[in-house]
């Protein structure tokens, strides 16, 4: 559900991050939800499958590359699932876990997870801006699909 902005203890953004630095896109959207909250959840998702050519790099290096550069925010990780309402429940689960019972909104893009969240939690929809759109396209040519559960950044 998208929701008109209120305020939140808590920011979460949910992604696959599968590159090997953070590019402006990532940075942006990192910063923009740290403006707007106390605290930042990043959810990376993770596969069962070890490297494959969506999923390059693993939890532990996509951990590193978001605290070397924010070493304020959490970086969880969230299983992949077949099934969006035991995703949305893992996601959940995660989010009660470190919310301990503070509010929480999760951010997404126009092409993002949100139409497969069916969590408890609010959404917020983010305007994707221009270096966004633009690896999209171009990851669109190269014939890279998206996993309906997270955004390849």
């Amino acid at each position: 559900m998208k929701v008109p902005e209120k305020e939140y203890d808590f920011g979460v953004i949910i992604g696959r991050f599968q590159i090997h630095e953070l590019h402006p896109g990532h940075k942006a959207l990192i910063e923009a939800v740290l403006e707007r909250h106390g605290k930042v959840l990043i959810l990376l998702g993770i596969t069962p499958l070890l490297s494959t050519v969506n999923n390059p790099l693993d939890f532990q290096a996509r951990y590193q590359m978001i605290k070397e550069t924010y070493p304020d925010v959490m970086v969880m990780p969230v299983e992949d699932r077949s099934n969006d309402k035991v995703w949305s429940d893992a996601v959940d689960n995660v989010i009660k876990t470190l919310a301990l019972g503070r509010s929480a909104v999760i951010y997404g893009g126009r092409d993002s997870f949100i139409a497969h969240y069916d969590g408890k939690f609010d959404t917020l929809e983010l305007a994707a801006n221009d270096y966004e759109a633009q690896c999209r396209r171009l990851r669109c040519q190269r014939g890279r699909s998206r996993h309906p559960h997270g955004i390849f950044f």
